[in-house]
């Protein structure tokens, strides 16, 4: 069960309640499936769902290898806001916090901000890099 082998780390700042959604999906085993919880709650849990619906306040990539925590060196990328490692196998999650949000789903829907998240996504999108969730019309 991941909840043991994964523990994320992350500064005070990072966790304001206005960068989360108000009630995220969380879980503390996937094969449970998942339920919809109040933030303090859900922030206990193994698993939870960072961006709010039609936003992205997060760029959170899954490295599927050993050394995931640093491979943001490799890359030669700036410090990421904060990594979270599967002590098991190594491999995790990156994650960037981005300075504004950017609206991804709706009629005020602005392209430019759309269009500069995608392509830092596409830049970021190496081999053995996966965004977590493709935003629309990348």
């Amino acid at each position: 069960m991941p909840a043991a082998a994964e523990r994320t780390f992350a500064p005070p700042e990072l966790v304001t309640p206005a960068r989360w959604p108000k009630k995220p999906y969380c879980a503390d085993d996937l094969a449970d499936g998942v339920c919809i919880r109040a933030l303090q709650s859900a922030l206990k849990r193994a698993y939870i769902q960072a961006n709010p619906p039609h936003l992205r306040v997060w760029s959170i990539y899954d490295i599927d290898r050993p050394g995931a925590a640093l491979a943001w060196e490799d890359a030669r990328l700036p410090c990421p806001s904060w990594a979270a490692v599967n002590l098991e196998n190594l491999h995790g999650h990156l994650v960037w916090g981005l300075s504004a949000p950017v609206l991804v789903d709706s009629p005020d829907l602005r392209q430019k901000p759309l269009r500069s998240t995608c392509a830092r996504w596409k830049r970021l999108s190496a081999p053995g890099w996966m965004p977590t969730k493709a935003i629309p019309a990348c």
